[in-house]
């Protein structure tokens, strides 16, 4: 796995390509695209976007939204440099970050916090070059997620409350680029089973009826920081998932249910599945059981019919799924959602025509 790195010319500091957001920005992932045009000339259309991570916090008392995208085909990638900003551009493989081999670091104190400056040396034909800082940060961060493992020496960072949704004038977003597919199957590899109960009385929840199968969520409530936090507390009241378990590393595409509601797919990792025992909320659930996810890429166990929906034609897809002779029946919006994840994962269309009601949703 490697990542794109630009080497600007007023300063020397090596960078992730990025800035600030501009009126017109839909959202952090289209000043991260835009801002990747002008500096190295990365043409958006080539660019999946999957997911944001963790904000970080500038010197300059900027927040930063790091944003990952896909970068499939790396041959279609032709830079072209904006001199007024970069000199040169070069890659690195990420897993560099969480290894201690060409790193040294010092520490600093900030805020009334101590916290670790690190320094990693790079050599790349005859050049050589120095990651550090906010840039490495923020690296070492993104390699954790990735490859779901703590890095080989001490990380001392400074910890802040930062908030879920900031002004567009503060904002700065940066795009993480090159991420090889066969690799990023076995990275994500935690993610590749999910966890589905079975309702048996849902009145609050997101359009989900009587018996059907859904993934954990429900309604925001007042006291939630975000819609991560709305996820984790939802999981934690049906299934008895305990959030300190849970790595939180993305939000998804939104969707709109049959009554309107935007809903957020929040990823989370729960890399030691054995310490979940799950404790099952009887007036809302009746039975929970994992399934794989790739399953909802294939044409094996799915039918499917059309309909219309505000002068829209769309499919829904129904997924035919046993386990220990149980049936089960996913299908709809949570069908939906689990064919975007796996798109999203394994980084290529499914088996079969997919085709959704498109709308223009608010960011929030």
């Amino acid at each position: 796995m490697t990542i794109s790195l630009s080497h600007p010319s007023p300063n020397g500091e090596v960078a992730l390509p990025g800035g600030k957001a501009e009126e017109g920005d839909a959202d952090d992932a289209a000043t991260a695209l835009r801002e990747a045009q002008e500096e190295i000339g990365l043409d958006s259309a080539l660019v999946t976007v999957v997911a944001s991570l963790e904000h970080f916090l500038s010197k300059h008392l900027l927040i930063v939204v790091p944003v990952i995208g896909i970068l499939s085909d790396i041959q279609a990638f032709k830079p072209v440099i904006n001199v007024d900003e970069v000199d040169t551009i070069f890659d690195v493989p990420l897993e560099m970050f969480l290894k201690d081999e060409k790193r040294t670091s010092e520490e600093r104190e900030w805020m009334g916090q101590e916290f670790t400056i690190h320094y990693f040396n790079y050599e790349k034909g005859s050049e050589k070059y120095v990651i550090w800082g906010l840039t490495a940060g923020i690296l070492i961060h993104t390699a954790s997620v990735v490859f779901q493992r703590p890095p080989d020496f001490p990380e001392q960072r400074v910890q802040f409350n930062l908030p879920n949704c900031i002004p567009a004038a503060t904002r700065l977003s940066l795009v993480k680029s090159a991420i090889q597919l066969a690799e990023l199957q076995l990275q994500l590899l935690p993610l590749l089973e999910l966890e589905l109960s079975q309702t048996v009385s849902a009145p609050s929840k997101l359009g989900v009826e009587l018996g059907e199968v859904a993934l954990p969520g429900g309604k925001a409530e007042e006291g939630d920081a975000d819609d991560a936090a709305t996820a984790l507390r939802e999981a934690k009241e049906e299934i008895g998932l305990d959030p300190s378990l849970v790595t939180v590393v993305a939000s998804l595409e939104h969707f709109l249910s049959k009554h309107l509601l935007v809903v957020v797919p929040i990823v989370g990792i729960l890399s030691d599945i054995e310490a979940f025992k799950p404790v099952l909320n009887v007036d809302e659930v009746d039975d929970i059981f994992d399934v794989p996810l790739e399953m909802f890429l294939k044409d094996e166990n799915r039918t499917s019919e059309e309909r219309e929906k505000m002068g829209q034609t769309f499919t829904i897809h129904y997924f035919n799924y046993e386990k220990e002779n149980q049936k089960y029946l996913i299908w709809g919006l949570t069908a939906r959602i689990l064919i975007h994840a796996a798109s999203v994962v394994y980084q290529r269309p499914p088996d079969f025509p997919e085709r959704r009601v498109h709308f223009n949703l608010p960011k929030f």
